[in-house]
Parts: structure tokens; sequence; C-alpha cells
């Protein structure tokens, strides 16, 4: 039996003086390392961090990380820290005890790491450097920055990959002194991020290799800044999976389009119309659904977060609610007041809003399908949210677990806040079913308020509300 094993290191640290502490390595590691033991992402046998250790410590453990390892096993070796470049442009990586005096006697040499790369049996070995290079040049004289470390060649071999954050040096040495500025690790923040969302799974199937894990980070990294270009360097058959991906975040063009018609009733047609984007202030709060002409369902503490009013509040707020169509009608801002108002209750019950619009519908808005299910135990899921950063919006889906309570379904593949009073379609049922209420904490897990609960509270809605199809049984 094949294992996925990693080892994570990390040096912020120095002894050394004149080798800039850094800020983020340990907590890179510490997020990353939680993603890749997660059963539901990574599901890796064996995660070892190290951090903050001497040279002696780090080589004992690289060497022990790939000796008498199998064949088919997948060996992921992190290092997040500084990467020095001697006078003859032989790259280093320093422990805590480095003298950059005396780099090749108190630092790891790049040669190391490609022999025990070569040396082991794996043949799906990942390397992933986040490195803030230096070009280390004779005492007294100065070399610039933006120099190429040539990764490709210091990592060479069959049966490997490897990514790095940069391939260019950002310090150089100045006397005595590193001069030069050491970006935040975006590099690291998004493969954790593209793991712990499975926004990393561009083909939504399910499975994220090394090649879109890569991918998004590079797309991630080069929107946010300027100052730092990823690379990969590929020597390996076949396609690594990474992880797991119960979630899927892609724009909503993607997925309809690998969700075609199906039948009357569709994502298309019973879905999009009805979706409304809630702003506070011009930023995108959460979402609503239009459940019938006049009437719009969503979260109570989402209409909380748009007026600026307490979640708890008892009263029906009497603010104007803003909100646009974005599938319909994107950016023309309507208003709405709240006509029914059950606020978050302690057992997890109520959050729930309906409000009616101040002014007539865009002429294609339109109440989504909605359908009364009795067991929606493993229907597949759909919702569409604005998380942070994507006020344009993007879908998620996954599966419908068991009931919590009477009024709440847990749901898996929801991990990221954005989604609350969403519509939940479901495949099966082919229908809107229920309303995303809210994120679990520190899971991939969330809720929905199933719509006989919505019905419950407000019984005007069963009018628009079909009858699904009775669960078969056994």
């Amino acid at each position: 039996m094949s294992l996925k094993l990693a080892l994570l290191i990390a040096n912020s640290i120095y002894d050394d003086t004149t080798i800039n502490r850094l800020v983020t390595p340990e907590v890179d590691v510490d997020a990353l390392a939680m993603v890749l033991r997660e059963p539901d992402i990574g599901g890796f046998d064996e995660v070892e961090t190290l951090k903050n250790e001497p040279k002696h410590t780090i080589m004992m453990a690289i060497a022990r990380f790939f000796t008498g390892k199998k064949r088919d096993d997948l060996l992921l070796l992190y290092f997040s820290g500084h990467g020095v470049l001697d006078i003859r442009g032989r790259l280093y990586l320093p422990g805590k005890d480095t003298d950059h005096n005396f780099l090749d006697v108190t630092a790891i040499p790049a040669t190391f790491i490609n022999d025990q790369l070569d040396d082991s049996r794996s043949k799906q070995k990942v390397l992933i450097l986040d490195c803030c290079y230096s070009g280390a040049f004779a005492r007294g004289t100065k070399g610039g920055t933006g120099k190429s470390v040539n990764t490709a060649t210091r990592f060479n071999g069959r049966g490997r990959v490897i990514l790095t954050a940069t391939d260019a040096t950002e310090y150089a040495w100045e006397g005595d002194q590193v001069v030069g500025e050491a970006q935040n690790s975006v590099f690291t923040r998004y493969l954790v991020q593209g793991l712990k969302t499975g926004e990393a799974d561009s083909d939504a199937d399910g499975w994220i290799t090394i090649d879109e894990w890569y991918n998004y980070v590079y797309d991630k990294v080069l929107y946010e800044t300027s100052k730092q270009t990823p690379g990969k360097w590929v020597e390996q058959q076949g396609s690594i999976v990474i992880a797991k991906s119960s979630r899927s975040m892609k724009p909503f063009t993607q997925l309809i389009s690998s969700h075609a018609d199906q039948g009357e009733h569709t994502i298309s047609n019973g879905y999009q119309p009805s979706i409304i984007r809630i702003f506070r202030n011009a930023i995108p709060v959460g979402v609503g659904f239009l459940a019938s002409q006049r009437h719009i369902v969503t979260c109570a503490h989402v209409v909380a977060d748009a007026l600026d009013i307490p979640t708890q509040t008892l009263e029906i707020p009497t603010g104007h609610v803003s909100l646009d169509l974005p599938f319909v009608a994107r950016g023309v801002t309507l208003t709405a007041q709240v006509i029914y108002w059950l606020p978050p209750q302690s057992d997890g019950s109520g959050d729930i809003a309906v409000l009616t619009l101040n002014t007539a519908l865009p002429e294609d808005a339109h109440a989504g399908h909605l359908v009364m299910v009795d067991n929606l135990w493993k229907h597949s899921w759909h919702a569409f949210g604005f998380p942070s950063g994507y006020d344009d919006g993007l879908w998620s889906f996954g599966t419908v677990l068991e009931n919590v309570t009477d009024t709440l379904l847990q749901i898996d593949g929801l991990s990221e806040q954005g989604f609350s009073g969403s519509p939940v379609w479901s495949e099966q049922a082919a229908g809107i079913v229920g309303m995303v209420d809210s994120v679990g904490r520190n899971s991939n897990r969330g809720f929905m308020i199933p719509l006989s609960t919505l019905v419950k509270f407000c019984p005007e809605l069963e009018q628009y509300v079909v009858q699904g199809e009775k669960p078969k049984r056994d």
C-alpha cells in the first residue's frame, strides 16, 4: 500500500544577525500541515514539521524522509525560509545556526537535497521552496537583486516536481548586511487556500492535481503582487494527485456549461434569475433569492449586516436593504424592506428574513423553482455566493448530509463565508430545496435551512412550492 508523506520545514530565526528574521514561516508550516493532515482534503498519512532547527537536525530529517520509501509513495518536502547563494553561485538553505561567512559547513547545500531526491525510490516527489533568495558576493562589494537562482538546474532529475515562490534573488549582500525587502508569503497562503476551499480543483472532478494546485497559486500570486513570480519544473510522468476536493468554486459560466439542461427546470432557468446580491456600502455581504415575484428570502444575519444592526435585534428592521440581481440586472441597485423576521436563536434555529421589493422587478428576473423534498440525504447541491474578494460571485457544490436539528441540515463542501442566504439547488430534485445558513468552524462543512422550515415560518410561500418525489424505500 502506497503512502502520502510530507516533511515541512520552516526557519525564521537565525543566530547570525545579518540574516534577516522572517515573519511567516512557522505560521505557513502550521497552516499547510493542517490541510495536508485533514482526511477530507490532503489525507496524508504522516506530516512532520520542523521549526527553527539547526542544520544537522534538518539534514538528518531530510535523509530519513527520503530513505526506505516505496516506488509508489508520494513524498512532499516543503521549505520556508531564506535561500542564499555563495560567492561561487552555490545555493544553500540556512538553518538556525548558519553562519553566512561559512555557508559550506553551516548551511544545507542544495546538492544534498538533490542527492536525496535522486537516491529515493519514490517516483512521486514534490519539492516546494517558499524562499527569499539572496545573492552572496565578495565582502565589501555589492550584488544586485533580481538575478535568477536557476532552480531547475539545481534540482534536476526524474520523478519529481519542483514548485517555488520565486526564482529570483530578492536580497543582496552589502558588506556585512543584507539589503532588499522580503515579501510576506502570499505563495504559501494560496497553497493552503487552494486546498482548503477546493478552489484549486479547476475541472471540478473532486481531485486536485499538482498542476491544478500550481496554476491556482500562480494566478493568485500574480494578481496580488508584481514582485513575485512562482515557478514550476516537472520531470514526472503522469499526474500527481495532491488532495481531494469535496468543494469546487468556479465562475458560473464554467459551471453552467458543465451542467447542461437536463429537463424543464435547470440551474439556468430555475435558479440564476432568482439570485439576489445584498450589499452594505456597495460591498456584498450575502445572498438572497426570489421565492415569488414579491418575496425575497435570506438569512436574518445577512440583513443585519446589510443594515449594520445587531444580529439579535428582535423587532422587524425598518431600514432599506440595497441589492441587485447579478444574473439578470447586474449593477442595477434596488431596495427592499423586511416583512418577516426571525433572528438566530440559541438552539440554532431561526435566522430567517423575508423581504419585499420597493420597486418592480427587472424584466428577466423571476422566482426560483422551489421543490419540497422529504429526504435530502446524499443529494448533490449547488449554491452561488460572494466570498471576500469575489464580488462577481462563485459557485460551490457538495453533498447534503444528516439533520443537525429539526430546522438545520449539514452539508459538506462549504468552507468559506459569503454564501449565507444562497438558495440550495439539488441536482436530484432539479430545484431549490433550501437556503445556506452558515459555515461550520474549522471544517469543510456548513448548514442549510430546508424549504419545509422556510415555509413553516412564512406560510405564504407554500403556494409557490411543488412537491418532489417521495424517497424510494429499500
